[in-house]
This record gives C-alpha cells, structure tokens and sequence, in this order.
C-alpha cells in the first residue's frame, strides 16, 4: 500500500502537465466558491539557463517575490514567493498572510498555501499568463489553511526578457509586474446550482462529510471503444490537505454489483458501490457526474462503514483519449481527473 500510493504522489506531479493540453478553463470546478482577492507588486524573477542542454542559453523562470495587498484597503498583508524545491505534491509557488496586517516584520505567517499550475491562458501581448493554480500544501489555520485554487487574474508586465541579452549562465534579471490574485476555497454545502440535492430527495438521506480525489481514471481499449475499467486517486479534506484514504475499484464486481471503492488509512472502513444515475457535468471536457448506491461496507460506521450512497461532484478532466493514431486492443490509458466526493448515509 505505500509503495502503491508513493508511486500514485510521484504520477500526481506530473498531473498539470498532462491536464495542460485539455484547455480547460480559469475557473475551478463548481462547488468552490470565492474567499477573498488581493492584489500584487513585485518581480518575476528569471534566470539565464541552457534550458534544453544545447548550448543556447535562454531566459526561464526561477521564481517569483511580490508583496500582497488588501484589495479594498491597500494595506499590506502577505507576501507570494515560491519554495527552494517543489513540495510533495509538485508545487512551489506560495502566498503567505501576515498575522498582523500593515507590519512587514520577521513574525510567522498566519497561515500560507503552495500550489501547482494546472492551467494558463494569456494575459495578453506584454504580460504573463493568467493562471489556475491547485492547491498542493498548506500551513495556518486561517484563511490560506483552507484555500482549494488560486486565480492570477489581471497581470500587467512580467514577461522574459529578450534572449539575446541572455549571454551568462546564472545571470538573473528581475522584470516589475503587477496582478490579482483570487482565492478559493471548497464549499461545505451539498446543493451545489442546477445540481440540488439529487440523492437527498430521492433517498432520503443526509450528508455525512466530503473528500476530494485526485488521480486517473483508467481506460482499456476492448478493439472498439476506450472502456473505463479502473481508478486510482488519493483523498483529502480539501486539495493539498493531508492524504487519509485512497479510491479504486474492486478486481471483480461484488455480489450486490458494486466495484467503485473508497478506503481510509487512520481509521480503517472501506465502502464499496455501483452507479445508480448520472448527471452532466459542468464543462465537457471532464467526466460525469454520478450518484452510487453502497453495495458493502467494512469498518468504522462513523466513516465509511456507515456510508450508503455515495455522489461524485465537481469533476475536472478524465475523459478517455482523444487521439489520431488507432490503438491496439488491450492498449491502457490513464486519464487525469479530479472530483469531490461526498458520503450520505439514510436519514
């Protein structure tokens, strides 16, 4: 099991890359709602590199260094900067609060938050990219402690400098550059709009907590068609919180028809279910919606050994392949994807 779930964290690492070519929209998936927004001034910081080990030094980026401001007030109150090396999850960029806003002081931070891109879009000719950027780490129990994505939105300057003055290696040149950035946190609620309460009304049943998984969906090709024969994700309270459990299926359907299946690691429960409906997702490019009927259960009733119904919510990405060359029969493809699940048990 952790050699299992070390191999799935190092696979997750390489995730943003791959969900980069889907173009999938800024915004996060629903069920995340705005906290709070602040802007920022201060440097994209790059350096002078043989990027590709080629001999031709071009300018990359080494890292970021910028104070944040209220928004409304325009006082300081953080800082964005990024980590020497990635976090576990792959991510370097970080925003830090301050525990009293107005002093630039060397006092900890109130809390902070580190996060991976997963998506760009252009900020337009002399600016850099707007940004999605996933929670991967958090610190603090405040504000940032419970930040799920963040939005760079607005940027004005930042970009590279021109190469050809790029001529020493290890040279640095820090360009000014001014953004918003926007942060998000995941909503507690279960009625998210246009999707109320499906399994609440026709089960009568109550929310019992929710996870949210990040993994791939796995995909077979039958000489047909893509069939989706597997997943593997790890769970957390929000993106970038302590793993506590992991999602795959069952080699075999159980006896009641069930194979989706979610375990816990501290507090040993397992439940296993099948589909009973679906529902569209928001975006098309990123997998259903689904309400599934607990089929089995094992271990502590307070987790998910008292789960009876299970809804996937809040979907990013994990489609099967859309590729132009054939594949062959028994060809396998993992497809990156993020959902919110949440546990329901009978009222």
């Amino acid at each position: 099991m952790e050699k299992d779930r070390g191999i799935l964290i190092a696979i997750l690492v390489v995730l943003p890359l791959l969900l980069q070519a889907a173009k999938i929209s800024l915004s996060p998936p629903d069920g995340n709602s705005i906290d709070f927004e602040v802007t920022a001034s201060g440097f994209q910081i790059y350096s002078c590199v043989d990027v590709n080990k080629t001999g031709h030094l071009s300018w990359a980026l080494d890292r970021a260094e910028a104070e944040l401001f209220d928004a409304k007030f325009h006082t300081l109150i953080g800082f964005h900067y990024f980590l020497p090396k990635p976090d576990a999850g792959g991510g370097r960029a970080t925003w830090s609060l301050l525990k009293t806003p107005g002093s630039s002081s060397s006092e900890l931070p109130s809390s902070t938050v580190t996060g991976k891109t997963i998506t760009n879009l252009s900020g337009g000719r002399g600016n850099i990219d707007d940004l999605l950027v996933q929670a991967t780490s958090h610190s603090g129990h405040t504000r940032l402690g419970r930040a799920s994505y963040i939005q760079r939105i607005k940027t004005r300057g930042g970009t590279a400098p021109s190469d050809e003055i790029c001529k020493v290696g290890g040279m640095t040149q820090a360009v000014p550059y001014k953004s918003d950035y926007v942060f998000w946190t995941q909503q507690a609620s279960d009625v998210i709009e246009g999707h109320h309460g499906y399994i609440d009304a026709k089960y009568s049943t109550r929310p019992l907590f929710l996870l949210f998984g990040e993994g791939f969906q796995h995909y077979r090709f039958d000489g047909s068609a893509w069939q989706l024969f597997n997943a593997s994700a790890l769970l957390s309270s929000i993106p970038g919180q302590e793993v506590i459990g992991d999602h795959y299926f069952l080699e075999t359907k159980d006896a009641r028809g069930g194979q989706p299946t979610w375990s816990s690691f501290a507090s040993p429960s397992t439940v296993t279910a099948k589909p009973v409906n679906t529902l569209r997702p928001a975006t098309s490019d990123s997998i259903s919606w689904a309400d599934l009927h607990a089929t089995g259960n094992t271990g502590d009733k307070y987790f998910f050994g008292g789960v009876t119904y299970v809804q996937r919510r809040s979907t990013r990405g994990g489609l099967p392949p859309q590729v132009s060359r054939a594949p062959k029969v028994g060809d396998v493809f993992l497809s990156p994807y993020s959902a919110v699940y949440w546990f329901y048990v009978s009222s």
